[in-house]
């Protein structure tokens, strides 16, 4: 192949990404240049720093005094920018017979001007999250905690799940043994509040559930029904 194919690298990476509706696929860079015109999408403002993405357009002829205006001879696609915004970074085909870099400063000699496909256009809007997985989860020490319908853990408060009453501590794990609850938080036992006595049989089907007296003082695991 003996053609230049700087136009036709850049096509191929258009057809490549499918972005075909914004970026003109063409073998030839003026042809190219009047796509992009067509499309609204061309630059030759001077002050113009490219964004990655842009295809910028060379005219080898240009003398380096006025406006570069002259035929275009070369197209690169913009790889990046410096920090200090004054050194772009560009990919080419067609360059020593091959895809290659090139370093050109912003608005520099030869940039005839610039094909800035409109990306924003292809943006999709991130899916939205679907519904939190709810209920226990057991770590690595043999802690429980619950994830309520919100997708929070459950911390400092009461929760009846499956018929029975767990208390949860601030730092989102079930709580067992004796504890002292003020009605609003878990407090240690000098504080007031009142006492509550949670399952403490490790790994028994109703570990953490709330124990409660009977009329004749007996104590049993509480079931809520209803």
């Amino acid at each position: 192949y003996t053609d230049a194919w700087c136009a036709t690298f850049g096509s191929a990476a258009a057809i490549a990404a499918g972005y075909t509706d914004i970026i003109p696929v063409e073998c030839g860079c003026g042809q190219m240049i009047e796509l992009f015109r067509k499309m609204g999408r061309w630059v030759e403002d001077d002050a113009y720093i490219p964004l990655p993405g842009d295809y910028i357009f060379y005219d080898w002829d240009d003398g380096g005094a006025g406006d570069c205006t002259g035929w275009p001879d070369h197209v690169g696609i913009v790889v990046s920018v410096s920090v200090s915004g004054n050194k772009i970074r560009v990919i080419e085909g067609n360059k020593n017979d091959a895809a290659e870099y090139r370093e050109i400063a912003v608005n520099g000699r030869y940039i005839r001007g610039y094909g800035i496909p409109d990306y924003a256009s292809k943006a999709t809007a991130p899916e939205a999250p679907g519904p939190a997985e709810t209920g226990w989860e057991k770590d690595a020490q043999g802690k429980y905690r619950y994830k309520e319908d919100n997708g929070l853990w459950a911390a400092n408060k009461w929760l009846l799940i499956n018929h029975h009453w767990y208390l949860f501590g601030k730092d989102g794990y079930m709580l067992t043994g004796w504890q002292r609850w003020n009605g609003e938080r878990v407090v240690s036992g000098d504080e007031p509040g009142d006492w509550y006595f949670l399952d403490n049989t490790a790994g028994g089907p109703l570990e953490g559930a709330c124990w409660h007296s009977t009329d004749y003082g007996a104590l049993h695991v509480w079931d809520v029904q209803g």
